[in-house]
């Protein structure tokens, strides 16, 4: 169960790495709103399952299919976030090292 945590929290790190560098101004800001969304998601599910909930295991896959989605969809966006956009996803990936840690 460890393994597949340090695996998905290193996907979303690749995930929002690229996402900091392929990401237009423009689609921005839904971009990252719907990141946010999910990372909110992500961390329920996570921390559900760390306890011991084990009736989330479906939803650990969905969140496996999600995690490649979202790399695809950072990939193909657009250009450049502006600095503010970059700071507010890397705000949001930070979630994600801090609940779990980055190893």
């Amino acid at each position: 169960m460890d393994r597949k945590i340090r695996f998905l929290t290193k996907i979303m790190t690749i995930v929002l790495f690229c996402g900091v560098v392929a990401v237009s101004a423009n689609s921005g800001d839904k971009f990252i709103d719907d990141y946010e969304k999910f990372i909110n998601k992500y961390v329920e599910i996570i921390k559900k399952m760390q306890a011991g909930d084990m009736s989330v295991m479906p939803q650990v896959s969905e969140l496996q299919a999600e995690v490649m989605q979202w790399g695809t969809r950072a990939l193909v966006e657009g250009p450049n976030l502006t600095p503010e956009q970059a700071a507010r996803l890397q705000k949001i990936g930070d979630k994600i090292t801090k609940e779990f840690g980055g190893n």
